[in-house]
């Protein structure tokens, strides 16, 4: 019986479940002494549910200075190969700590001004040049409550 023909929209989970099944993977009980799967930039190895991709020391450190000259965290991992949040272990080791995207007075100001106007959060955060987070933070440091879901009404403290 072929298992993949059983169901008509697997998802990636099952069909890697399905692929190793079929291969043979699960046959024995011994794993084997190095990973089937090789990548030229390094050694990767199987998991129960994704491939990682392990970065040797030179690459790791590579990284780490790339970040230092300005690259984004995304464009390196991308590069790399690995998750974004991967980057940030990696930097971790190499001592370069996560940036803060906390806002000066006058953007804080903006922000609440412009929140107060009625914009939402995502479109405040656009217009200041930050996040929904930062723009969270700035609000609560000002004593604004945030609106309900949904409601675009502007905020009148006198109310």
């Amino acid at each position: 019986m072929d298992a993949s023909t059983r169901f008509e929209n697997p998802r990636r989970a099952l069909r890697t479940l399905i692929s190793r099944a079929t291969s043979g993977l699960y046959h024995s009980a011994k794993r084997a002494p190095e990973p089937r799967i090789t990548d030229v930039r390094a050694s990767v190895v199987l998991e129960s549910e994704s491939v990682a991709t392990l970065l040797t020391v030179e690459q790791s450190a590579a990284l780490a200075d790339e970040y230092r000259a300005g690259a984004k965290v995304t464009m390196l991992a991308v590069k790399y190969g690995v998750h974004r949040q991967t980057m940030h272990v990696h930097l971790k080791r190499h001592g370069v700590a996560r940036p803060l995207n906390i806002l000066d007075e006058a953007k804080a100001d903006r922000a609440a001004r412009l929140y107060a106007d009625g914009m939402t959060l995502a479109e405040v955060a656009a217009e200041v040049g930050s996040n929904t987070r930062s723009i969270t933070l700035a609000l609560e440091a000002r004593s604004i409550p945030r609106r309900p879901r949904g409601l675009r009404a502007k905020y009148r403290p006198d109310e």
